[in-house]
């Protein structure tokens, strides 16, 4: 297919609203006006390159599917030309009349490093500079924060100690838990909370109900002696 920066139609005289038989017409007239036969066997450059760029024409605006593509191509040059149009100024794009983008939106606007991060040209270090400096640290990454949650342990776990899983916002991990920790305590877990924050775990002890306290101190005290064994 021609390059579509040639206007086909301007070559058979007409508009991009022509019809199928305008465009057949068009053709016609100029082949009869431009081939040698019509002018006695002499060869005219200027004839033959029209009747060159005539048939050119005729060969995509002829057919349907293609002329449809042709007209296709030329509305999106026409709006690339367009977007382009509104850039100007020692090579870097206007934000608009009277209008701050960067008072709108809240922060610097640096459009000549936008354009430049699209096209991949800028350097690991570049990118997160400007991702800094355009986004903040709260839309890079989650914002840091400690989190905290409840820590459920028996009578006998807390005065024996024991290892307890805890449920944190990076995952459940394993954590100790001294001998006779009491109730509330908070046993910090490092980098374990929001965005790489710290997570506090709560201690509560479960006390056993009045009609299964005996049990659970006989229970402790087997467990006490058989560490002492």
């Amino acid at each position: 297919m021609p390059d579509v920066s040639d206007d086909l139609y301007a070559v058979l005289g007409l508009t991009s609203s022509a019809t199928a038989e305008e465009i057949r017409s068009a053709h016609r007239r100029i082949v009869r006006e431009c081939h040698p036969d019509a002018n006695g066997g002499k060869t005219d450059r200027a004839k033959q390159d029209r009747f060159r760029r005539a048939t050119e024409a005729w060969d995509v605006l002829g057919d349907e599917i293609k002329r449809r593509e042709y007209d296709a191509s030329r509305a999106s040059k026409r709006r690339s030309s367009d977007r382009s149009s509104r850039f100007a100024g020692r090579g870097e794009p206007r934000t608009g009349k009277g209008i701050d983008l960067g008072e709108v939106i809240g922060f610097d606007l640096d459009m000549k490093k936008i354009f430049q991060a699209f096209a991949g040209s800028l350097d690991e270090t570049e990118r997160d500079q400007y991702e800094r400096e355009t986004t903040g640290p709260s839309r890079v990454r989650e914002e840091q924060r400690d989190s905290e949650g409840d820590l459920r342990i028996d009578f006998a776990q807390a005065i024996l100690g024991c290892v307890a899983s805890v449920s944190t916002p990076s995952g459940t991990v394993s954590a100790k838990i001294p001998a006779g920790t009491p109730s509330g305590k908070r046993l910090r877990l490092r980098g374990r909370g929001i965005g790489g924050g710290d997570h506090y775990a709560i201690v509560q002890i479960d006390v056993p109900r009045s009609g299964h306290a005996k049990e659970e101190v006989a229970r402790l005290l087997r467990d006490l002696e058989d560490r002492e064994r």
